[in-house]
């Protein structure tokens, strides 16, 4: 899932939407935050294992958990796990609180890896997605960062590589820990990181 698009980037900077090197941009920004931030957004349903480090609550890769169809706990690595009713279990279903924690009221997950597998739906709509009734989208604030960050690499004409630590063109050179919009992104990044 594309956080944000070639076309909203374009409309700001006054070019075609089909420009090679402003969605080759996009592109590498897209799947800059991805991997950065550890999370798709996509919003889907998805089962996924958990650790339990013996608390009475875990957390979800992919939030905000805006329902739970089932939860799995195992009491050792090697069980085959029981199905608990989800009535015993609480969550932050506000999309604005981008919660991924699950506790459950009436006991406590396993010290192992894998402790329960909860399936959940999680996520963001697309950005493209016209439907207005599809809520939520993708933040705001992490998608404003990152057309910022396409507006100043693309008016540079840097190459859409993402990992040099400096660029240089013609007598122009930006230093990525100097520039304000690679700032601003990475403290985005990490309020997403999950």
């Amino acid at each position: 899932m594309n956080l944000i698009t070639a076309a909203e980037c374009a409309t700001l900077l006054g070019v075609a939407s089909t420009d090679v090197d402003l969605v080759r941009l996009v592109s590498a920004i897209n799947t800059d935050a991805v991997r950065s931030i550890g999370r798709t957004f996509e919003r889907k349903e998805r089962a996924e294992y958990v650790s339990g480090y013996g608390l009475d609550y875990v957390f979800v890769r992919e939030p905000p958990i805006l329902s739970i169809s089932e939860v799995v706990v195992y009491a050792s690595p090697s069980d085959t796990g029981t199905s608990v009713d989800i009535d015993q279990f609480i969550w932050d279903d506000a999309w604005q609180a981008d919660d991924s924690k699950v506790t459950w009221v009436t006991g406590f997950f396993g010290e192992q890896q894998r402790a329960a597998r909860i399936t959940y739906v999680g996520g963001f709509y697309a950005t493209d997605d016209t439907d207005p009734d599809h809520l939520p989208r993708v933040p705001d604030d992490l998608r404003s960062a990152m057309i910022d960050r396409v507006i100043v690499q693309f008016k540079l004409g840097v190459d859409a590589t993402l990992g040099a630590s400096s660029f240089s063109q013609g007598d122009q050179s930006l230093s990525r820990t100097d520039d304000p919009t690679v700032k601003a992104l990475a403290a985005v990044y990490a309020r997403y990181r999950k």
